[in-house]
Parts: structure tokens; C-alpha cells; sequence
């Protein structure tokens, strides 16, 4: 029988065989482990408290993937760091964008296209239709939403009532209601502007592009190259806009605050944000004001429209990881974790229908409402043209111009079109 001294040495032996490998296995389990680059812009404080924990969580429950989530303090030195990161080989594998956006990175080849991990989701018929659509270029998917807000009316039904007034359901009736809602001190001083919106030349362009939609049209092709204003539908989409300008904002400096409507000195406020419910929600229980909002009413009851733009990731080309990207990415669209990163932002919807259930959404200022303008037809901010953000203000100009009547409806439409097409004529995907 050996002894305890005697079975020592090979005890020991057993036990640093042992130790060296669980080194060995922790250290392959090391290697082994895929890192995923993940970069995040332009949120509120709250998001990215969250963001810590969601990468947390995300690295215990994936112990073969490890998430470096990186949070950038705006989205403009995001765009710029990313082009250098590609040039440079270093390039992150999953990036934040805004939908209205998106067209730039399909446009140079930097976004990858993600039809055939979509395929692979058990619920990707869980996201509102119009706002993957809005994603999409040339019949394919290039990011994935996980958040959106919107641009609609805001009415004070104050003034509305006071002034016998219903909610327009056409163009004919806005029109209408604008002058029987604009009111004068005496002197011809404004007191109330029955009608508010900006005043620049990008609105311009985004008013005038939903217009043409609801008729039915567009000014340009999503990956067209050239663009179209000089039709029936431009030319009476130009002309509500200025009337509208002409009936409800004499004298205005024009802008999308919400002041107004809260205060009673706007009864229309065109393009309102609806990022800006909670703070709007505060002013009108101080002030016992009532508001709505309502979707942007077209030239008859079926056309009316919601903009939108959304919060996307969308997985970079050049990655080396993309199975492990995409599961990061699947992740963070998960319904629980949706959820919990719209009440940590505080000012957005959900892009899936499920979500927009649960109790803590509904508990959200202005849910019903706000929820409810999901189940209008959404059209993205602006033309969905990779170019938009490059033409939208040289073209935007002239018809802001008309708009304020400073130039013939149909010069303006000219002038703008022959802009944009100095742009877009040469585009090519």
C-alpha cells in the first residue's frame, strides 16, 4: 500500500497535467473567439448607459463571440472615421445610420446586402413593411431598423373648436381650414398662424417630393439618374404649398417648434417631430392644452402620408465576421431588447409590430396616437435617392423661392430641376 508521501508526486503531477490544460483549453477558447466592431452614434445619455449592459449580456450569452460596441459622440465623425477606417483596413463590422441616409453607403459599395440572413429570421415579417422598404435599393435589403421616429401634423384642437374647424381629410380641405384658423389683432398684426412650417429650401424639396407621392408619382427613381419636376404633379403640389404658405404664415419666420402649437399661437404646425412628445406632453398638462397628431393629409382621403426616418444597422462589406456580425445584429432587434432600448432613448417608435404591444410602449406620451400613425402609409424624409442629401438643397432653393412667391411656379420647378440634374444625370450604382 503506498503511502500519502508516497502518492504525492504523482498527485501533483495529475494536478499540473491538469492546470496546464485548462490553460491550454482557455487558451484555444481564447483564440477561438470571433471579435465583432461595432459602432454606435448620436444618442441620448440613457442609450448609452444601456449600450454597456447590452454588450455585457450579449458577451455572456455568446462566450464565442466577443462585441467591442463602440459609442462615437456624433454620427457626422462617424461618417468620416468610417471612410478612413476602410481605407485603412480597419473598418468596424457592424455601423449605426439613419435610414434617409442609407443610399451613401449602397452607393459606394461599403453596405452589404442582408436578404439572405433576413431570410433566415423567423420573424422578419415582424417589421412594419414601409420601413424596410425604405432600406431597400435595387430589390435588396442593406440594413436592418431597429427604431424609427416621424415628421407628421401637429393641430391644437383648441383653436380648431374655437374656430369650428375639423381635422382636414384632403388638400381641399386644408386649404379651407387655414384662413378660417389664421387670426389678426387689430392693425393686421398676426396673433395665430393658422399654418407653420420651415422656412429653407430642404423642406422645400421634402414637401414637395410627399406631394408628387400622393399623387401617385416621384421626382426621381430610388437609383435613377434623373430627376423629373417639370409634371402635372409637381406644378399642383407647388401650388397647395404656396397657398398654404400664403394663407396660414404671413409675416412668420417659419419653423417646426412645437412652442407654438402648445401656446396657441399655431394652430397647424406642418412636419412636427414626434422625438419631441415627452417635452410637448409636459408643456400642454401645464398649459391644458389639447393637441393631436395626425398624419399629412394628401389631395383626397386615402393619400395621406407619415415621414419617417429610422435608426438602422448595417453590416460593412469588408467584414471578415459576418456570421457573427449578423448575430450581433439579430440581437440587438430582438422584440425584449427593442423595447428596452426605446424607453432608454425615449423619443422613438418601434419598428416592429409586435413590440408596439407591449405595456411599457403603450404607456409611452402620446402612444395611441403615435402608434396609430404606424398603420399609415410611411414614405421615407425626402427622395430614397443616394443622392438626395447632395441635390436637395441646390434644387430646395428655388423651390422655396416659389413657395414665398418670389419666383413663377414653373421657372422654380425648371431652375430645380436642372440643379439636381447636374447631380443625378451622371449617377451610376
Amino acid at each position: 500500500m503506498k503511502t500519502l508521501s508516497s502518492r504525492r508526486p504523482s498527485q501533483w503531477a495529475m494536478a499540473a497535467t491538469v492546470s496546464l490544460l485548462m490553460v491550454i483549453v482557455l487558451s484555444l477558447g481564447a483564440s477561438a473567439q470571433t471579435e465583432v466592431v461595432m459602432w454606435l452614434s448620436s444618442q441620448p445619455a440613457g442609450v448609452s448607459e444601456w449600450a454597456e449592459a447590452f454588450e455585457r449580456q450579449f458577451n455572456e450569452a455568446n462566450p464565442d463571440i466577443r462585441l467591442d460596441l463602440q459609442v462615437h459622440p456624433s454620427v457626422s465623425q462617424q461618417r468620416e472615421k468610417l471612410i478612413l477606417a476602410i481605407a485603412g483596413g480597419t473598418a468596424p463590422d457592424v455601423v449605426y445610420e439613419s435610414s434617409n441616409v442609407m443610399g451613401n453607403w449602397v452607393m459606394n459599395g461599403i453596405a452589404q446586402p442582408l436578404d439572405s440572413y433576413l431570410e433566415r429570421m423567423g420573424d422578419a415579417d415582424d417589421f412594419i413593411p414601409d420601413i424596410i422598404e425604405g432600406v431597400r435599393y435595387g430589390g435588396q435589403t442593406y440594413a436592418l431598423p431597429f427604431s424609427m421616429w416621424t415628421n407628421v401634423d401637429l393641430y391644437n384642437m383648441d383653436l380648431l373648436a374655437s374656430s369650428g374647424v375639423s381635422i382636414p381629410s384632403n388638400w381641399d380641405e386644408l386649404l379651407q381650414a387655414v384662413p378660417a384658423l389664421t387670426r389678426f389683432r387689430e392693425g393686421g398684426a398676426i396673433d395665430v398662424h393658422g399654418y407653420m412650417t420651415s422656412r429653407n429650401g430642404i423642406f422645400a424639396y421634402i414637401d414637395l417630393q410627399r406631394a408628387v407621392e400622393q399623387q401617385g408619382s416621384t421626382t426621381v427613381e430610388p437609383l435613377g439618374n434623373r430627376v423629373s419636376l417639370r409634371t402635372e404633379e409637381a406644378q399642383r403640389g407647388m401650388e397647395v404649398l404656396s397657398e398654404l404658405y400664403r394663407l396660414g404664415m404671413p409675416g412668420a419666420p417659419g419653423s417646426t417648434s412645437l412652442n407654438g402649437v402648445a401656446q396657441g399661437t399655431v394652430a397647424i404646425q406642418h412636419l412636427a417631430p414626434t422625438l419631441s412628445a415627452r417635452s410637448l406632453l409636459d408643456q400642454t398638462q401645464q398649459l391644458g392644452v389639447e393637441v393631436s397628431w395626425q398624419p399629412i393629409v394628401g389631395p383626397n382621403a386615402d393619400s395621406k402620408m407619415v415621414h419617417h426616418n429610422a435608426g438602422t444597422l448595417f453590416m460593412v462589406k469588408e467584414s471578415a465576421q459576418k456570421e457573427a456580425a449578423w448575430r450581433v445584429m439579430e440581437a440587438w432587434v430582438n422584440p425584449d431588447n427593442m423595447v428596452n432600448y426605446i424607453l432608454a432613448h425615449g423619443g422613438s417608435l418601434p419598428v416592429r409590430r409586435s413590440v408596439a404591444t407591449y405595456p411599457e410602449i403603450l404607456e409611452l406620451p402620446y402612444a395611441d396616437e403615435l402608434l396609430t400613425l404606424l398603420a399609415e402609409r410611411i414614405t421615407t424624409y425626402g427622395a430614397k435617392h443616394p443622392l438626395f442629401s447632395e441635390f436637395r438643397v441646390a434644387a430646395g432653393n428655388f423651390l422655396q423661392q416659389a413657395i414665398e412667391g418670389e419666383l413663377a411656379i414653373p421657372t422654380a420647378l425648371e431652375q430645380a430641376e436642372d440643379a439636381a440634374n447636374q447631380i443625378v444625370s451622371d449617377f451610376r450604382l
